[in-house]
């Protein structure tokens, strides 16, 4: 049995399969208009960190963009399906284990990313994207989060989802102690029949 749910996780997680179940949930078009909500009327430089193939790329074409990734093969893809557009970048970077554009970007974009990482991880990722911004630049940051009365539904997409640190809203505030935190709030999800899980939302302005 264990052997059985190992390979049902791996075949769910498959980034191709990963995608189109985000898609057919309506996850993708959810993201990018919730994504899209905390930036009304901005412009300017944007840093989509975690970028993965993509998906909401298409949500921020009115900035000068650039994704990121540690995935070499979700670049290559989010590369080829964007490449008629001149002021969109990818790159594959482990932004860890280097800086990335110091002091460059108007805004970042963390979102859904953190629940892969350790609290240490997402402390350091933090550190590393707020160096990226200009002096009073935007970190906007995203996760979903869980909560005791999340329906099956979405109990069993936590069960299924390929990141292992999926943290309430209060283990996820404690990640920002210390952080100039301009704004903290929950997005809840569409109540759909299938419901998506709820996003934490926390803004950071660089001194």
């Amino acid at each position: 049995m264990a052997l059985k749910n190992r390979i049902l996780q791996q075949i769910i997680n498959h980034p191709f399969v990963l995608n189109l179940g985000q898609n057919f949930l309506g996850a993708n078009q959810y993201k990018v208009a919730l994504y899209r909500s905390v930036f009304a009327g901005k412009s300017g430089t944007l840093l989509d960190f975690g970028c993965s193939y993509g998906n909401t790329t298409a949500g921020f074409l009115h900035f000068e963009y650039y994704g990121v990734d540690i995935v070499g093969q979700a670049i290559a893809a989010a590369k080829k399906r964007f490449k008629d557009f001149p002021h969109v970048h990818f790159a594959r970077v482990d932004i860890l284990q280097q800086d990335y554009q110091r002091n460059f970007f108007d805004h970042v974009l963390f979102a859904s990313t953190s629940h892969h990482c350790s609290d240490a991880a997402c402390k350091s990722i933090l550190d590393k994207l707020l160096l990226a911004l200009k002096p009073g630049g935007e970190l906007h940051f995203f996760d979903i989060i869980q909560k005791p009365d999340d329906r099956w539904t979405t109990k069993l997409l936590t069960r299924f989802d390929q990141g292992k640190h999926i943290r309430t809203r209060e283990q996820t505030e404690v990640i920002f102690k210390g952080y100039p935190v301009a704004e903290m709030k929950i997005f809840p999800s569409p109540d759909k029949l299938i419901k998506l899980w709820d996003f934490l939302y926390v803004k950071i302005v660089r001194p």
